[in-house]
């Protein structure tokens, strides 16, 4: 029959197993977790990227039109030009020009910025899709390990507590005598190291004490 000692050495053992078992699911859980808010978070800026690409790309294609139809004005306007013949409407023609010549040079400064602004934003959306696509795989592959691992260690795990409850059975069930009942004891043990009949009914009597007190 296993010693007590055996008992307890062996419930360590299992005991540490189980938490090393345990321990390593809690971990790949952990990193599967973390890689889920990362990729959450990511895929949070690839929309805010997103959203941000086609507000400047619908800015540049109305600065787009506006030129164009300013481009369409000016030369027709030029066309004009060659037809007056009075001064006064020459004038005015010019005129028109100009303003046309301003507008569109402030068209043009204006799509030059957002198109900076298109290539910019384009860019950073480019490395958020990659850095999701990366999160992306490195998830689905701890994913993958840790369903492995899941897999493996659960018929271990289940293995180790019954173990467990089977060392536990075999623990040796013992109470302490409880104080009082010790000291009686020392003294019956004193007392009956006398000699003589009486001393040997002491001894009996307190042997029989203790043995009740500690049922």
């Amino acid at each position: 029959m296993a010693t007590q000692i055996d008992v307890l050495a062996n419930l360590q053992i299992v005991d540490q197993s189980l938490r090393a078992k345990t321990l390593a699911v809690e971990e790949g859980q952990g990193r599967v977790a973390a890689l889920e808010e990362a990729v959450q978070a990511q895929s949070a800026a690839a929309a805010s990227a997103r959203e941000e690409l086609t507000a400047v790309s619908a800015r540049q294609q109305d600065l787009e039109t506006r030129l164009s139809a300013n481009e369409t004005k000016l030369k027709d306007r030029r066309m004009r030009l060659a037809r007056i013949r009075s001064d006064k409407d020459l004038g005015v023609a010019r005129r028109e020009v100009d303003l046309l010549k301003e507008e569109t040079g402030t068209i043009e400064n204006e799509l030059i910025s957002v198109l900076e602004q298109v290539e910019v934003v384009g860019a950073k959306l480019r490395g958020i899709e990659e850095e999701l696509a990366r999160l992306r795989a490195a998830m689905e592959t701890e994913a993958a390990e840790l369903r492995e691992t899941v897999s493996r260690l659960s018929g271990e795990i289940e293995r180790d507590a019954g173990s467990r409850r089977s060392w536990r059975g075999c623990a040796p069930r013992w109470r302490p005598r409880p104080r009082s009942c010790a000291k009686r004891c020392r003294a019956s043990r004193a007392r009956s190291s006398g000699s003589g009949a009486y001393a040997t009914r002491w001894s009996r009597a307190s042997t029989a004490i203790c043995a009740a007190s500690t049922r």
